[in-house]
């Protein structure tokens, strides 16, 4: 199982112990052969005033004493093992009675331990030190439950999030094929050439999904092989416009480059879908229509690549979640615009693979600027 970073730190820490007992005498000698130990320890003179104290702090372990006046401490236990936000707390009962109803009453009341007085002092430290261990594996399942309950939610909706995604050029090529079945060329030529220029690229969308769903996974783990080469902005552009062309309504993309070509260390194949995701997420973020910006330039030591949009601008709060894949599905159940599924999560994987860097600004005067660098060739 892996170990979180508070799992981690809880377990670096000695543990906190909470000594109840009405003898004063008592409660200083075990204080001080605790802390001794490095042990946080909190103390409490009878029954009510240590449920009290539970409320603000729950230690890692009750140390217990059985007999008090008012509230004893089988009544103690039986009240902290009821409670679903102490349940889990061992509690080690001190009792001064070697009777057998004692011990069965106690066992009865959810007591995990035992110690008779006078507590022996190593081996009150040992069972102390046992039962915070048997507390923190108890953690470490708990933690491990809750984040697997987590992680189950979460696949379960980005199932839900791809199955989405992809009703829409699903529908447009079974419409497309529904108009090509009906028709022939003699009737509507240009129309049917249209139909299938738009369900080829239809097809090409629900490519892309399939790809982004396995490569984020290879990405991620580091399994993805690169085939870095020099290569030039503009062609890559070219090619990311040209596949896109088919789905972009009657949305205009303009792309701003120097007048001496730019070329970056890449792998081709890999930044052009980032070219293609980030334009086709900037068309969507604008219903089809009005004008995209790309704009490339060269840096000292990076490219520096821009793609802009006008659509909605992005909430601070998810700008970077829209590029974290196990945050998309509730970025995409929160919100359409910008929550192409998978696609930004595989630009970022892609950028950072080749050592670049991506995010994205929101601005009313400048719109949704989403930007990536990379490496610049090195010298020849």
């Amino acid at each position: 199982m892996t170990v979180s970073p508070i799992q981690q730190k809880r377990s670096e820490e000695p543990g906190c112990v909470l000594v109840v007992d009405d003898d004063e005498r008592i409660r200083r000698f075990e204080t001080g052969l605790l802390e001794a130990q490095g042990y946080t320890v909190i103390t409490a003179q009878d029954g009510t005033a240590a449920l009290r104290g539970m409320e603000d702090r729950v230690p890692d372990v009750v140390l217990l004493d059985v007999n008090m006046p008012g509230m004893n401490g089988i009544e103690v236990c039986r009240k902290i093992k009821t409670n679903p936000s102490t349940q889990h707390v061992p509690v080690i009962l001190v009792t001064g009675c070697n009777e057998r109803s004692d011990r069965l009453a106690g066992m009865e009341a959810g007591a995990r331990d035992f110690l008779a007085k006078p507590a022996d002092p190593d081996d009150l430290c040992l069972r102390v030190r046992n039962a915070i261990h048997m507390k923190r594996l108890f953690d470490q399942v708990s933690d491990g439950m809750e984040r697997l309950k987590e992680l189950e939610h979460m696949r379960d909706s980005m199932v839900q999030m791809l199955v989405h995604d992809m009703r829409t050029p699903l529908s447009s090529v079974s419409m497309c094929l529904d108009f090509l079945s009906a028709t022939t060329d003699k009737q509507y030529r240009d129309d049917r050439l249209a139909a299938q220029e738009h369900a080829r690229g239809s097809v090409r969308t629900l490519q892309e999904m399939a790809n982004s769903m396995l490569d984020v996974s290879r990405l991620d783990k580091n399994t993805m092989p690169l085939k870095v080469r020099s290569c030039l902005m503009s062609e890559l552009v070219r090619d990311a416009l040209h596949a896109v062309k088919p789905t972009m309504g009657r949305a205009m993309v303009v792309v701003d480059e120097p007048g001496t070509p730019v070329a970056a260390a890449c792998d081709p194949d890999v930044i052009r879908r980032v070219f293609i995701n980030l334009i086709s997420n900037a068309v969507h973020a604008m219903a089809y229509q009005g004008t995209v910006d790309v704009s490339i330039r060269d840096g000292d030591a990076d490219v520096r690549v821009t793609v802009t949009d006008h659509g909605d601008l992005i909430p601070p709060g998810i700008q970077t979640d829209i590029f974290d894949h196990l945050a998309a599905a509730t970025v995409h159940h929160a919100r359409e615009t910008h929550s192409g599924g998978l696609a930004l999560p595989f630009c970022r994987l892609a950028v950072e693979a080749h050592g670049g860097t991506i995010g994205v600004s929101s601005a009313p005067d400048k719109g949704n600027v989403f930007f990536f660098t990379l490496p610049k060739n090195s010298p020849a």
